[in-house]
């Protein structure tokens, strides 16, 4: 819906676009999720909120970096925005971590777990008590210069999510 240059500054545009994008992806089987990816005008969690009051049956990524490049993740624990997880708006989520400050353009890089400052254990928690069932995405930039896929750290990376989920 945003992103890349121009980011958020067509919003307006999108949300108009979004419901004949979803009426395809719901021909062909697809449910279309909406991620709240980093915005240069506004801020993702108020986009969301605005694409829900619009169409009703919106479902969402979420993103932890993402989140936390806003300053937003600790929103998703408060019950102004339960709505996201109680009315199953939130299909799926992305989790990887993120060290810089809020809209620190040159620290948007993608992290492991741990290797930032997103409280996992705290995420994690909260997710188990919500009852959500569904999938996550481990994002981690898992090669080196040489193109070398560092297994390990992506095996630590599950470990560690396997416990907190337990």
């Amino acid at each position: 819906m945003w992103g890349g240059r121009a980011s958020d500054s067509n919003f307006q545009s999108n949300v108009k676009v979004y419901q004949y994008v979803n009426e395809m992806a719901l021909h062909y089987g697809l449910d279309l999720l909406v991620e709240n990816v980093v915005c240069n005008v506004e801020n993702p969690m108020k986009h969301l909120c605005e694409l829900k009051e619009k169409y009703l049956d919106i479902h969402f990524v979420f993103d932890t970096k993402m989140a936390t490049f806003h300053e937003e993740l600790n929103l998703l624990y408060t019950p102004e925005y339960e709505w996201l997880w109680k009315e199953g708006h939130i299909r799926h989520y992305h989790v990887n971590d993120y060290a810089g400050g809020y809209m620190n353009w040159s620290n948007l890089h993608t992290l492991p777990i741990g290797k930032g400052k997103v409280d996992f254990e705290r995420f994690f928690s909260f997710i188990e008590e919500t009852g959500y069932q569904g999938g996550f995405t481990v994002e981690a930039t898992a090669f080196d210069n040489d193109g070398v896929v560092d297994v390990d750290m992506l095996n630590e990376q599950f470990r560690r999510i396997r416990e907190w989920i337990d």
